[in-house]
């Protein structure tokens, strides 16, 4: 028969589809179990913390056991990329004089006095024209952080009604300097 000949099926199938009325059709193949299956719930989780690097995810789940390939994790994390996308943070707005925002950076070790030490640098930003006022020291304890504001009031021109720290241990440690500084200067607790 040339039909199959040119098509490269076998005659018996070529003639049971020219005796049907209908074109073939292929019954749905029921899902093949994959190595990755056992370990698709732990993926989930991973992908769900923000984790999409499969180099990475590949290396935790050999741990566990897995002893597949890496092409099919590519395969199965790819389409969740998208959903899980974390969107941008939407600039939080605020009036002004209403918020300034606090936190340290270290700078690193540098000679002073004859000696090696540390350097923070402390940074006051506002919240509604982002100008910043920034002052260097050696400490970061409690007299600091006072001494540090009042320099950063001084170059802004005032005091905003609030100041947000980053979780600065100086503040988030001491309850003392919370009491103090909402009674001297207004400040408050919220942060981020």
């Amino acid at each position: 028969m040339d039909l199959a000949r040119e098509t490269g099926y076998s005659e018996k199938t070529i003639r049971k589809w020219l005796k049907s009325d209908e074109a073939p059709k292929y019954k749905p193949r029921p899902p093949r179990p994959s190595k990755l299956d056992p370990y698709k719930d732990y993926i989930m989780s991973r992908m769900a913390e923000g984790v999409f690097n499969c180099e990475l995810l590949y290396a935790e789940i050999v741990r566990k056991g897995y002893n597949g390939g890496k092409t099919i994790l590519k395969d199965f994390v790819a389409p969740f990329r998208k959903q899980f996308r974390i969107q941008a943070v939407r600039r939080f707005e605020t009036k002004p004089g209403e918020q300034a925002q606090c936190d340290w950076g270290y700078l690193g070790a540098f000679e002073l006095d004859g000696r090696l030490r540390k350097v923070w640098l402390f940074v006051m930003v506002l919240g509604y024209s982002r100008v910043l006022a920034a002052h260097c020291t050696t400490s970061m304890d409690l007299e600091s952080l006072l001494l540090c504001h009042e320099k950063a009031f001084e170059k802004l021109g005032g005091v905003t009604g609030q100041i947000v720290y980053d979780n600065m241990k100086t503040v988030t440690l001491g309850a003392c300097l919370s009491n103090w500084a909402r009674h001297s200067y207004g400040f408050s607790e919220s942060g981020s």
